[in-house]
């Protein structure tokens, strides 16, 4: 206790003596995101691999999800029903939705509701652990590893404040996820009792901070405190995460508010927004509109003039027939001369080939050909 005292009072004379955004006093390691861009708004140490308690669940949320039906049935075997540690109160034979499960896992950080879950979606724990960690590669988590799926100590079960920063970022690309995490109380059905049972969000931010929502709280002795946290303001969505943090609920607070005054998001194309027409040669129409696959946008600093400029990559013309989908180039965004943004565009619909035009365009070539020649 006097080494924290002694480390807390160390780091907050340092803090007033080099003012520094988004300083985060008691975490061994931490980062702060903008969830669309990914773009690292602050970090501490955030590269070290450590211990991340149940911050796990955010993962295994994100494969059930992605591999189960809500409205799934799950039968809770005895590995979930006699798990450790904390729980939704499961019991062996019990069915349950796989999204009462979710709600009991993320909320009660039930570790009997991700071992049922677990089972239910790889068969094994597992395989559903390689299935994490499978996930976690695609999503450029490259120095996590999963052995369970609730996050109680084990050797090999590791992240890095920057990996769980991905993971977050990608996990509320999900409506679904989203809609738990932020959700403060559930009731679901107790089966076996007259009464329903209460689920109660562990995340104190929910109700400390304005515009929480989400994401996860995590702690065992060996790994200390673990939180991650995201906020939206203004149209802009931070992602805090903090591993072995004593004092993590001051230090969310303190960074996502650092983050709020200090930066801005800049929504240059919405996703599937319209960016301009294409001419087509010998098509039923003679332009085709492009638009941006996903929404492209940046951050920076408030008070930062925004005077960003736009370069659209494209063809001036494109033959028939076009395909709605099909990729038409890219358009890059340049703040103060550098890129920031970049995004895929795409044609927004199909146009057919006019046989009539397709004639007269063979001739045409027909006579550049002949004329070259000539």
């Amino acid at each position: 206790m006097i080494v924290l005292l002694i480390r807390i009072f160390f780091l907050s004379f340092i803090a007033i003596l080099i003012p520094f955004r988004g300083f985060c006093y008691s975490a061994q390691s931490a980062i702060v995101m903008e969830q669309g861009t990914r773009e690292i708004l602050y970090e501490a140490n955030a590269y070290e691999q450590l211990g991340m308690a149940s911050t796990t669940k955010i993962m295994t949320a994100v494969v059930a999800l992605e591999h189960a039906n809500l409205s799934d049935v799950v039968t809770v075997g005895n590995n979930a029903a006699g798990v450790e540690g904390s729980s939704m109160w499961l019991e062996a034979g019990e069915t349950i939705t796989v999204e009462n499960l979710l709600y009991g896992l993320m909320l009660n950080s039930g570790n009997d509701a991700a071992v049922a879950l677990a089972e239910h979606v790889g068969g094994t724990v597992e395989q559903f652990c390689a299935m994490m960690n499978q996930k976690a590669k695609e999503i450029g988590a490259n120095q996590t590893h999963f052995v369970n799926p609730n996050g109680l100590a084990e050797k090999g079960h590791y992240t890095t404040a920057y990996d769980l920063g991905l993971i977050t970022c990608y996990a509320l690309e999900n409506e679904q996820f989203c809609e738990i995490v932020k959700t403060w109380e559930r009731t679901i059905p107790w089966p076996g009792r007259d009464y329903e049972k209460r689920l109660v969000n562990h995340n104190k931010l929910l109700q400390l901070y304005e515009g929480c929502d989400g994401v996860k709280t995590g702690f065992t002795k060996s790994t200390g405190r673990a939180l991650v946290s995201s906020a939206t303001r203004d149209g802009m969505q931070v992602v805090a995460v903090t591993l072995n943090a004593p004092d993590d609920w001051n230090d969310h607070q303190a960074m996502l508010s650092n983050a709020f005054e200090s930066y801005q998001t800049i929504r240059v194309i919405p996703e599937n927004g319209y960016v301009q027409e294409v001419g087509v040669k010998g098509g039923i129409k003679e332009t085709v509109g492009i638009a941006s696959k996903k929404e492209i946008s940046f951050v920076c600093e408030r008070g930062e003039t925004a005077d960003y400029e736009i370069e659209i990559d494209v063809p001036k013309d494109i033959d028939a027939p076009v395909k709605r989908g099909e990729s038409a180039g890219i358009l890059r965004v340049l703040l103060h001369g550098e890129r920031v943004a970049q995004g895929e565009l795409y044609f927004n619909e199909s146009v057919e080939e006019d046989e009539g035009k397709q004639f007269f365009i063979y001739i045409q070539k027909l006579l550049e050909i002949w004329t070259m020649r000539g």
